[in-house]
């Protein structure tokens, strides 16, 4: 059968392409695979601790406004029988200058990871131990929270933070957790999904609660670079005088020119002239803003910033309210298959202390969260109005 040999071959050839083509397919199944997420073990996780002052069941109530303290400093995980800890989620209510991942080993506890001490909320991946202990060197532990999970992808309400940018697009100054939402509505989530370097900074934060609420509404509004949080004493007044008694001028303005020299943002937004409701904090914000703008590109000004990290000039600066050269931006436009409006009230709501609070949602509102004035511009005015962008590029 002379004739027969070449459809043999043929036939061979084509089993042989096909069994490729399926050895193709299903590697390329294989690695669309989902990942595997990890499954959360906390609810049947040991804890215990020496020297504690408060309850374990602090650590995993999932309330904020109650820390968990050990005076001597450490806490021990104990994963569930036949499960191996593969990350740990600690939520700190006061950081420690030095912490570490530790494991029984030769008799002592001994460390195998350091603690990240640049974010309250962090990750620690645990190489698959059975028990580990956190444990803060020299000083008491106070966790807000603990959250303990096996191997795999985390779950996305579980913050990995990024540091704050090298340079950020956009500046938001504002005096307390949650006015990032009340007063500023979509901005921080409509920016982000643009691709923006939004850098918060908090004048003041007057506790790890209203702080892990800060973290956590940033979270969900889609923010991943950590903001910065300053250190002046929150304190209620009506004038801008009086709040100035607690804040000096000079305070403030190396506070607020120091950051503007170090991160460089083009656009600064920030407070009403009036403080919305009045508040002198608030005030504080936009009358430094205002006084510091064409300072921070003299190197005579403040000259230890400007050694430290040269000099900028801001091209922008935007006033919420401010009723010269006015825009009003549109908080309604998507996000994936959310709002810029419908992502900063869901970050709002994980102020849990300030639901008391209304968000400004409609337009006309007296603190119409979509209304801003350019204050400054060394680009000119804006023609479009529709971006605090708008000439910069």
């Amino acid at each position: 059968m002379p004739n027969a040999w070449p459809r043999l071959l043929l036939c061979a050839a084509l089993c042989a392409l096909s069994a490729a083509g399926c050895a193709g397919a299903l590697a390329d199944e294989t690695a669309a695979a989902p990942p595997h997420k990890a499954r959360e073990l906390t609810a049947q996780c040991e804890f215990s601790a020496e020297g504690r002052h408060d309850p374990l069941r602090r650590l995993t109530d999932g309330d904020y406004r109650r820390a968990f303290e050990t005076r001597q400093g450490a806490l021990i995980i104990r994963a569930p029988e036949g499960e191996t800890i593969g990350a740990l989620y600690l939520c700190f209510a006061d950081m420690p200058a030095e912490w570490s991942l530790e494991e029984w080993t030769d008799g002592a506890w001994r460390a195998f990871a350091k603690g990240e001490t640049d974010f309250a909320h962090v990750v620690s991946v645990v190489p698959d131990r059975q028990t580990v202990r956190v444990a803060a060197l020299g000083e008491a532990l106070r966790l807000n929270e603990v959250r303990v999970f096996a191997s795999g992808t985390l779950p996305p309400d579980v913050q990995r933070w990024d540091p704050p940018p090298e340079k950020a697009d956009l500046m938001l100054l504002i005096a307390h957790p949650d006015d990032e939402f009340l007063f500023f509505g979509g901005l921080i989530p409509w920016y982000v999904s643009q691709g923006r370097h939004v850098l918060v900074v908090y004048m003041t934060c007057r506790d790890s609660t209203r702080r892990a609420e800060l973290l956590n509404g940033l979270w969900t509004a889609g923010v991943r670079e950590y903001p910065l949080i300053g250190g002046f004493r929150d304190r209620s007044t009506r004038t801008l005088e009086r709040m100035y008694d607690a804040w000096t001028r000079q305070e403030v303005d190396g506070f607020l020119i120091k950051l503007i020299r170090r991160y460089r943002p083009d656009v600064l937004v920030t407070h009403d002239v009036s403080g919305e409701y009045g508040h002198g904090a608030h005030r504080v914000c936009a009358d430094a803003a205002l006084r510091v703008f064409d300072k921070t590109a003299d190197p005579m000004y403040m000259p230890q910033h400007s050694k430290a990290f040269g000099v900028w000039q801001v091209k922008k600066l935007y006033l919420h309210l401010y009723a010269q050269n006015q825009l009003c931006m549109d908080w309604t436009r998507a996000v994936g298959k959310e709002t810029a409006q419908s992502l900063a009230l869901a970050g709002f709501q994980k102020h849990v202390s300030q639901q008391h609070f209304h968000m400004q949602l409609k337009k006309d509102a007296r603190y119409d969260s979509s209304l801003f004035g350019l204050a400054k511009s060394t680009v000119g005015q804006d023609v479009r109005k529709d971006d605090f962008f708008e000439h910069i590029e």
